[in-house]
């Protein structure tokens, strides 16, 4: 389901990168080496807001496949939420 026609679908998108992965990148490289690599890390996202709500959101997903009871809120978009079992 689609809310409210915007085109923002009522589930959690397909990822594009392992946020685990990433994290361990992040924390094992120099500064400069992150900065040289962030567009590349980026990709298609249009800002760093919208990719890390993306590497979150995929981050819920697996605790919420591990059992942990989990949604996703997306207030900025009315009252929309995913619900994830």
């Amino acid at each position: 389901m689609l809310c409210r026609d915007r085109g923002v679908g009522e589930f959690v998108y397909p990822r594009k990168m392992n946020w685990e992965k990433l994290i361990e990148f992040v924390d094992n490289s120099p500064p400069e080496v992150i900065n040289a690599v962030s567009d590349k890390i980026l990709g298609a996202s249009p800002n760093t807001y919208i990719f890390t709500k993306h590497l979150a959101e995929a981050a819920i997903e697996d605790a919420a496949a591990e059992g942990l009871p989990c949604f996703i809120s997306r207030p900025a978009i009315g009252n929309n939420y995913c619900l994830i079992s």
